[in-house]
């Protein structure tokens, strides 16, 4: 008899355990995404390991009341790697600790494959060969990188490893079995998340298929009795501890069910052919249950329930019978009556696909039966093998190019958008990648978009309010914030993000009520917890309010100068310029005050003026790059609106003038924006882009009336064109 282990075989296990390092060596730094956001990065619950509070207390698995499961596995394990990470989540920590945890998964599921194939071909004595190979399959396949990359995900990945290791329990501990030890890390594993409890009818299967048979016992043994009985206990304690505030998101059961039957046939080709995977989907449901897609999903997945269950009857294919069963046990939590607001996800088959390798395996044993009895190394041996190199090679780069994806913000929602592209919140997160690399003007492009497929969607408004205030639309901002708390007003992220722009618009009195519902909402926010600390406070007072009593109380030069920056960042900026000149009457040699001067007038567009205290900073201070900077923006501006102006005067057309109408609206200058503006309205009476131009810049000057009608008349010349629209909207929001 062969030895089972050699060492060619642990060299193929080393070079396999190297293909998984090198697929996944480029994920390490991936950053947070998507639910990290609200489970981790803003989760002040998880800064102390508060085991008790975990188990007890819903509210800590997330920031967001409509995500509240109560999952305190998941929850104790954020923890410690946030402790890890000195207290502030560092994804390098996570994703260590979560590739590690894959490694060891790899090694339970080489064992668990093995004694499947031994029940199947106990007289073959290299199955430990194929075992090896498909665990490699799976721990090298591309549809795992969704789950092994998306931090979040590791619910999938751990309570799969705990199913896994019940298994090996129950298959190689024959004491422990007695005593029901392999139960403990089902227990375990529903902490993390619910699926765990599909091991009770996994078990129900297997006892079907290979134990009842081999020793003619009952239907049921007291084993597969007590995991059903652990199942409904568990199952029965998650619903009491859920909040009433928690949401799966879904909508009609029976329209998500007709749905999933295409969706698991979209789940059979990711496994064969994995390449048009996607972090957040744009299915949606069938609306007509009498859809072909329906019928078609239905007699693929009955073929193969069909072919199951004739495995079943035969000792050599029982393997990839329980795979089957494993595959649709596994998909049931999230695929048939229980409705989620994502009809599809990529990460969702991470578990499921273990019975796919089971039939793969099964069938891998049977092939290489067949073609192991020709002699010497026969052209079907090497096309056998040469098919195995290459299906792991491929998936290996298939993985190392996801991680590649999901290695920014800005690669992976832009994949989103390519692949889903009817997705509203795929191109909203898209949105915000480019806006933190500071493209707030194509950021702004794509949360319109955003919101043209999901008008209704919070997230959208709250980010594109952030962006048109950083453009210093604060109106049109502010608007975009209330709609945004109209619409999810039991969000705290809403409260969180107007309270932020109120405090940066020097407004942080009004915020404080924002504040306090948001900390209602959600009391582990830590954006609102830090805030609170902060402002919510009897002695508070504003820095612009603070400014103002020292220059009156005591008016020096720094102190008039300190003002001036007060008034610039609350938007005031000829009141900052004012301030400035004060100091600069005081002290004629003070280089800052002719910055300040210099930064007020380039807000306000006036150049000239800008151009002057510009000139003296730098004389004054002529190592200061900040004096630098301003000056060489006011000359970079002015030529720029010297160039529209030349262009005007050279052919004074409907064009010309908007341009500089444009122009000037970007430079600050809003008054004569709205007058050049109306000038290429008298040449074109029927341009909506001059009214809307007129629109804008009237609102800025908080001229109301003149916004209301520029705006209306924009709309009536382009009725569809929503930049007219939300710009009319923002004129009727003008106090």
């Amino acid at each position: 008899m062969k030895k089972p282990y050699s060492i060619p075989f642990f060299g193929v296990a080393l070079a396999l355990l190297l293909m998984v390092f090198l697929a996944y060596q480029n994920h390490f730094d991936n950053p947070f995404h998507f639910d990290d956001d609200h489970t981790i990065v803003k989760n002040s619950s998880l800064d102390t390991l508060d085991i008790g509070r975990f188990l007890t207390d819903p509210t800590a698995f997330s920031t967001l009341p409509a995500n509240q499961a109560w999952r305190p596995g998941m929850t104790i394990t954020n923890s410690i790697d946030t402790i890890l990470s000195d207290g502030t989540p560092d994804p390098v920590v996570f994703h260590i600790h979560i590739f590690i945890l894959y490694l060891i998964l790899g090694v339970l599921l080489y064992f668990f494959i093995l004694h499947l194939l031994k029940k199947c071909f106990p007289s073959i004595e290299w199955t430990n060969w194929i075992a090896l190979l498909s665990t490699g399959f799976y721990m090298l396949h591309t549809a795992n990188a969704e789950t092994i990359n998306y931090i979040s995900a590791r619910s999938d990945s751990q309570s799969t490893l705990f199913i896994i290791l019940a298994f090996n329990l129950y298959f190689y501990w024959e004491k422990g079995r007695k005593y029901y030890i392999y139960l403990l890390p089902i227990a375990y594993g529903f902490l993390i998340k619910e699926t765990a409890i599909m091991f009770a009818p996994m078990l129900l299967v297997y006892h079907l298929l290979f134990v009842r048979n081999e020793s003619n016992r009952n239907l049921v043994s007291p084993g597969i009795i007590v995991s059903f009985i652990l199942a409904a206990v568990l199952f029965l304690i998650s619903r009491k501890m859920t909040l009433s505030t928690w949401t799966s998101g879904g909508a009609d059961p029976l329209h998500y069910l007709f749905t999933q039957s295409f969706v698991i046939v979209h789940y059979l080709y990711t496994f064969i052919l994995p390449v048009n995977l996607s972090a957040d989907t744009d299915w949606a449901y069938f609306s007509n249950l009498f859809d072909t897609r329906v019928f078609a999903g239905a007699f693929i997945l009955g073929t193969l329930i069909v072919a199951g269950i004739r495995w079943s009857f035969k000792e050599e294919t029982k393997a990839a019978a329980f795979g089957i069963a494993w595959f649709f046990i596994a998909l049931a939590p999230t695929s048939s009556i229980f409705s989620f607001a994502e009809v599809m996800n990529d990460h969702r088959v991470f578990f499921p696909y273990i019975g796919l390798i089971l039939v793969v395996a099964n069938f891998a044993v049977i092939g290489w039966r067949r073609i192991n009895t020709e002699s010497g190394f026969s052209l079907h041996k090497m096309v056998a093998l040469g098919f195995t190199g290459f299906l792991l090679t491929a998936h290996m780069i298939g993985t190392r190019e996801r991680c590649e994806v999901w290695g920014s913000g800005e690669s992976l929602w832009k994949d989103v958008t390519i692949k889903s592209p009817e997705n509203g919140r795929g191109w909203m997160n898209y949105g915000n990648a480019l806006m933190a690399r500071g493209n707030v003007d194509s950021a702004i492009i794509v949360f319109q978009k955003a919101l043209d497929l999901a008008p209704g969607y919070a997230y959208a408004k709250i980010n594109m309010g952030v962006a048109l205030s950083r453009k210093n639309m604060n109106a049109e901002a502010e608007r975009y914030y209330k709609e945004a708390l109209a619409v999810d007003p039991g969000n705290p992220e809403p409260y969180y993000y107007y309270a932020d722009f109120l405090i940066r618009t020097h407004r942080e009195k009004e915020a404080i009520p924002f504040l306090r519902t948001g900390h209602e909402k959600s009391p582990g926010h830590q954006g609102i917890n830090n805030y609170l600390a902060f402002y919510d406070t009897p002695n508070f007072v504003s820095a612009l309010d603070l400014a103002k009593k020292a220059a009156t109380e005591k008016p020096t030069p720094e102190n008039y100068v300190n003002l001036s920056l007060q008034y610039y960042l609350d938007g005031q900026y000829m009141e900052s310029a004012l301030a400035a000149e004060k100091a600069a009457e005081m002290k004629s040699d003070y280089g800052l005050a002719y910055n300040n001067i210099c930064a007020a007038y380039n807000k306000l567009g006036q150049f000239d003026k800008a151009i002057e205290a510009g000139q003296k900073a730098v004389q004054l201070l002529p190592t200061d790059e900040m004096s630098r900077n301003n000056l060489a923006e006011a000359q970079r501006q002015k030529a720029q609106i010297e160039s529209l102006k030349a262009a005007v005067d050279a052919t004074p057309t409907h064009d010309t003038w908007l341009n500089l109408s444009l122009g000037y609206y970007n430079v600050g200058n809003y008054a004569a924006s709205r007058d050049a503006a109306q000038e290429a309205v008298k040449i074109d009476p029927k341009s909506a882009a001059g009214y809307n131009n007129i629109c804008a810049a009237c609102t800025q000057l908080k001229d109301k009336q003149c916004a209301i009608d520029a705006g209306t008349k924009a709309v009536e010349l382009n009725p569809e064109w929503e930049l007219a629209k939300n710009n009319l909207a923002a004129a009727q929001a003008l106090k």
